[in-house]
């Protein structure tokens, strides 16, 4: 019975080796891919960077032009845009 339980222990020792030695291996699998897709990302967010730096991002492209639109409304006196940015002053604009 001894030897018996003694087989058991090492037979137990041995699963968790290999238990521990797959959770190693996953770890190293999750941490490579967290580095990859932090790699993309950046990539993804300097590429939109240069974009907006150089004029060509589109979704930034229009409302850029209303809002170059409204200062100038705003700032040739236009009423409509003086009560819109009375109304939104603690938002938009600098008194």
């Amino acid at each position: 019975r001894s030897r018996s339980q003694n087989e058991g222990n090492e037979d137990c020792e041995r699963r968790r080796m290999e238990c521990l030695d797959e959770m190693s291996n996953l770890e190293k699998q999750f941490n490579d891919l967290r580095d990859q897709l932090y790699r993309e990302r950046l990539s993804q967010v300097n590429s939109k960077l240069s974009e907006v730096e150089a004029g060509r991002a589109s979704e930034y492209l229009e409302p850029l032009a209303v809002l170059l639109e409204n200062i100038i409304d705003i700032t040739s006196g236009n009423n409509q845009a003086s009560r819109a940015c009375t109304t939104y002053s603690s938002w938009i604009c600098v008194a």
